[in-house]
């Protein structure tokens, strides 16, 4: 790893930043719009508007080239993208003749040449996979730039791409820990512990319960009295349960023969100016509520919300019940006899097949949502996109890597596609998904062997 060589790259393009912003530069900054990239976006926005600057910001979906032939036009003399671009250096080049500076976390391919300033975390020797989101390396590019703003929009960010706290994401974590921004607990690995009921959070858990809440509370209806905390949220409860509920749950497992306790326990991030309670308060629940802010096309008030938490959380709750209970409709669906047509098995490997039902901006979350609870290898979904008239497809996997996988199947059929180790996407043609599926299962059989 060259942290050194790193943090002079830092410190040269903050300085050219700000060199332009002196020369009165307008600046267009493009994100994209998962939690990583709208963190990203909000620690950039602080810092331009800190120093001053003539600028726009503007979130996407993917760097596409009809996307980036549209962004070429915005009147701008510099173009900074965040959490994208490193693998889009050449449709980047081949439509914006102005500066480019690209900070991003994904494998990068080929070399930045002419007007482009690349700091992609990979080229420095760090794994943009596990050890640095987008929103971590804007936030450290911040601090050379004069902020003093981000650790936790850093944090979320990093948290929101399924990464943990290791390499520079346990820097920006030991900055908020030594500023007492967060409280790091080890617990029970329960999403929604500060927000849903606690026998509603443990059916839709990893933890190998059964999936409805009545045989959930049959589990515990020794040690605890049901009616009192079904309506409480895990966190609410006193710690003596908690110890109580684990307990029961790894006897529960044992006696089913279930002996896998990967991830049983997890660190949890607390905000510790977050109301208790509140979506905001545990670090990954505020990562999910800013992906509903992109998926339900709100990205403004998402950034907003990222920036200023505190002054924005009503408009966000909002936004995120909504999308909640469109989600909730989309597993009701896959759980009906009507999707059985579009899910085929094939192995190790899950295909959701293109439907009117799955809509391209909820085809990753909803993947991700159905690998969890069918405990698939990998998976693979697609959901046709009419703004870029491309199939996109969105893929996760437990242990093999895919992001090689992607860019060669898609290649093949004339798209793009990569992505990190476990999780990544593509656009295709639509009506070149079975070539696509055929050659990715070909590809994992050849990487699959030894």
């Amino acid at each position: 790893m060259n942290r050194a060589n790193l943090n002079t790259d830092l410190k040269n393009s903050a300085e050219f930043l700000k060199r332009a912003i002196s020369n009165e530069k307008r600046i267009a900054v493009i994100s994209h719009l998962d939690a990583d990239g709208i963190t990203s976006a909000s620690i950039m926005f602080n810092l331009l508007k800190g120093l001053g600057a003539n600028f726009q910001l503007r979130l996407i979906k993917q760097a596409e080239k009809k996307i980036i032939k549209t962004i070429s036009e915005i009147n701008a003399d510099l173009f900074i993208f965040l959490d994208m671009g490193s693998g889009q250096k050449e449709i980047l080049s081949q439509y914006i003749e102005k500066d480019i500076l690209i900070l991003d976390h994904h494998h990068p391919e080929g070399n930045a040449t002419g007007k482009t300033i690349e700091i992609n975390i990979d080229n420095y020797g760090f794994n943009g996979s596990t050890e640095s989101s987008a929103s971590t390396l804007c936030y450290l590019f911040s601090k050379f730039a004069g902020s003093d703003f981000g650790e936790i929009q850093a944090l979320v960010g990093a948290l929101g791409d399924q990464q943990e706290m290791v390499g520079l994401n346990k820097e920006v974590l030991d900055i908020a820990i030594k500023k007492n921004i967060i409280t790091i607990h080890k617990d029970l690995n329960l999403f929604g512990r500060q927000t849903k009921p606690v026998f509603q959070a443990l059916c839709y858990s990893d933890l190998d319960l059964p999936k409805t809440t009545w045989e959930v509370q049959q589990i515990f209806q020794d040690i605890i009295d049901i009616d009192k905390v079904k309506d409480k949220t895990y966190a609410e409860l006193p710690i003596e349960i908690h110890k109580k509920m684990i307990s029961k749950i790894i006897e529960y497992k044992l006696s089913c023969g279930k002996n896998n306790f990967d991830n049983f326990l997890t660190d949890f991030y607390f905000f510790n100016e977050a109301i208790d309670g509140s979506e905001m308060k545990s670090l990954r629940e505020f990562a999910v509520v800013l992906n509903s802010c992109g998926r339900q096309k709100e990205t403004a008030i998402g950034i907003l919300f990222a920036e200023n938490p505190k002054k924005y959380y009503n408009q966000v709750s909002t936004i995120y019940k909504i999308y909640k209970q469109n989600l909730a409709k989309l597993i009701n669906w896959f759980d009906s006899k009507e999707s059985n047509a579009f899910i085929e098995n094939k192995g190790v490997l899950t295909i959701i097949k293109p439907n009117n039902v799955l809509k391209p901006d909820v085809v990753g979350v909803v993947s991700s949502i159905y690998f969890k609870l069918k405990n698939s290898e990998i998976i693979i979904g697609a959901a046709y996109d009419e703004e870029l008239e491309l199939l996109k497809i969105s893929c996760r996997s437990k242990k093999q890597k895919i992001n090689n996988t992607l860019k060669t199947a898609a290649k093949f059929v004339g798209g793009s596609g990569g992505g990190h180790d476990l999780a990544g996407g593509a656009y295709i043609a639509q009506d070149k998904f079975e070539d696509f599926c055929k050659v990715f299962e070909e590809e994992i059989k050849k990487e699959a062997k030894p």
